[in-house]
């Protein structure tokens, strides 16, 4: 990451955004630890990874859960990251099913940008549901978890070929592992 001073108001402003927010995880750790994680990931897999992938990663989830805008983000940011950031965005306005629905159908859809920070989000989150930071959800939920978000890694197409392997592998150690 060349901008260190971009990424540190990324940080900054992804912290403010979420502060009042927890993962679901039985530890109940604060939100901002999950951006973090899944930068980590693109960091692991894409040590080249542009700034704006890198930036866009830390605020992927800002507009979904905050009162934060997409303006808010180019106003700060720039056009390409609120771009790759809308990109990855659900619509909270929809029913949860139709949200889920339509990540599915999109997934081809996004550019490459978009498709990292994508399958790095299920990365982190499969990681947490199966072990570091397990949610109280009942077994149902969870395996309806791993099969939704293989629907949507699966129409993602191939892109990455370590980082599909990584999910794949993930996904198979949670099935093991859940509870």
């Amino acid at each position: 990451m060349a901008n260190l001073q971009l990424l540190f108001r990324a940080l900054n402003y992804s912290a403010e955004q979420h502060k009042a927010q927890r993962r679901k995880g039985m530890e109940s750790v604060p939100y901002i630890n999950h951006p973090i994680k899944v930068t980590a990931i693109i960091s692991q897999f894409i040590p080249q990874a542009s700034d704006e992938l890198i930036v866009a990663s830390i605020l992927h989830d800002v507009v979904e859960d905050t009162d934060a805008t997409i303006d808010d983000i180019k106003n700060m940011f720039g056009d390409t990251i609120a771009g790759i950031v809308q990109e990855v965005t659900d619509d909270k306005s929809l029913p949860k099913a139709e949200s889920k629905r339509k990540q599915i159908e999109n997934a081809s859809k996004l550019s490459l940008n978009a498709k990292i920070i994508r399958i790095c989000d299920k990365i982190a989150n499969v990681r947490d549901i199966c072990g570091e930071n397990i949610p109280d959800w009942d077994y149902k939920t969870k395996i309806e978890y791993l099969n939704w978000a293989e629907e949507v890694v699966k129409g993602l197409s191939d892109f990455h070929e370590e980082l599909q392997f990584t999910f794949k592998d993930e996904v198979r150690w949670g099935r093991l592992k859940v509870k």
